[in-house]
């Protein structure tokens, strides 16, 4: 179904009450209200701003954009400023964009009280926006990926998973990490193992970047404890002088171990080892025929 504000049937061929005329709708003719020298329009605040080819000056008009109706009056907006080199473009904010007719840069400038104060500004040099018309239009804008991660440690043997990360808008595509101890690794994946060369709290940073060109980071200390203690050390070794089978074997136990503690323990040698009794010396007897 088609909506035409303009040509509304309950009021279509209603007589107004004066002679013979009657209510019908006509479409606003907005362009042709304007002259041919018109260089570019500009919506704010319930006016048209336009420029002109070959002026200086800025003008407005009122418009409804309910209607579509142009005002007839015209108001001139320049505020003191040449507008000679300046084709007006559109506005967002309280700010009049509009584009150099000399260079193609698109600048700027404030709207105070609805007229344009202060100087302009460049807003892009990048490119040539000299054109038949220039629109705003929606703009896709990169939301930056959110890191975390999870670890998981044994001594000072760690793996961390960076699986929780998320990008709202797109992809991960690199996992950089920094575990406080002057090591760093980078990849695709979000998993990653390392190994501490001494325990305690380690300030670890996960940095990912998305598809385009996004960072996120998160830092979080990460517990390394180091291995317990064993308590077992070097106590001495047997010399050259020494090393001949023996009867006995000793071991020196230290003074902080006693029996029943967890550090003491039976040893005794293998069987193989162990030295057998020396034959006792003495006199033979001599073999008795029968």
């Amino acid at each position: 179904m088609k909506l035409d504000p303009y040509h509304d049937p309950y009021w279509n061929g209603v007589p107004t009450g004066s002679g013979t005329s009657t209510y019908t709708g006509v479409v606003p003719d907005l362009f042709g209200s304007f002259n041919a020298s018109v260089s570019g329009l500009a919506y704010y605040n319930g006016r048209l701003y336009y420029s002109t080819a070959g002026s200086s000056t800025l003008n407005y008009r009122y418009f409804s954009a309910d209607s579509g109706i142009v005002g007839s009056e015209v108001v001139n907006a320049s505020n003191g400023i040449n507008w000679s080199d300046a084709n007006i473009a559109f506005s967002s904010g309280d700010q009049l964009y509009f584009v150099s007719r000399s260079t193609g840069q698109l600048k700027r400038i404030a709207l105070v009280n609805n007229l344009p104060t202060g100087s302009a500004t460049v807003v892009d040099a990048s490119r040539d926006w000299r054109g038949r018309s220039v629109f705003l239009a929606p703009q896709n804008v990169n939301v930056p990926p959110v890191a975390d991660f999870s670890s998981s440690c044994v001594e000072l043997s760690c793996d961390f998973d960076a699986s929780a990360s998320v990008d709202p808008d797109g992809s991960i595509t690199d996992f950089t990490w920094d575990f406080g101890d002057g090591s760093t690794a980078s990849s695709g994946t979000a998993t990653v193992h390392h190994d501490f060369a001494a325990g305690g709290d380690k300030s670890v940073t996960l940095t990912v970047t998305d598809n385009e060109g996004a960072t996120g980071t998160t830092t979080k200390t990460v517990t390394v404890v180091p291995p317990a203690d064993s308590h077992i050390a070097f106590v001495d070794s047997a010399t050259s002088a020494d090393s001949s089978n023996v009867t006995s074997a000793s071991i020196t136990v230290p003074a902080e171990c006693r029996p029943a503690t967890p550090c003491c323990s039976s040893w005794a040698p293998p069987p193989s080892t162990r030295a057998s009794p020396a034959p006792r010396a003495g006199p033979r007897s001599a073999p008795t025929a029968r």
